[in-house]
């Protein structure tokens, strides 16, 4: 049933992993046939820019994104 099913998931903000990962999705859809894939693929292929943001705030928001999971807020 829907509810017993278990995912993995990755969480990073890094710029160049969060880009290689969107186009590794998008091009998964483009191999599906989905059409509307190639305009996303096309668009993740400028170089992504740096992020510049501070570990604390990637962190804050980790733990509340967590924080709601527990709760049950997320599902």
């Amino acid at each position: 049933p829907d509810r017993e099913r278990l995912f993995e998931s990755v969480w990073t903000l890094d710029p160049g992993a969060v880009r290689s990962a969107s186009r590794t999705c998008a091009s998964v859809a483009a191999g599906s046939g989905v059409g509307e894939a190639s305009t996303i693929i096309d668009g993740l292929a400028p170089p992504v820019a740096s992020m510049g943001g501070s570990s604390s705030a990637a962190s804050r928001l980790f733990l509340r994104v967590v924080s709601y999971m527990e709760q049950g807020l997320l599902r």
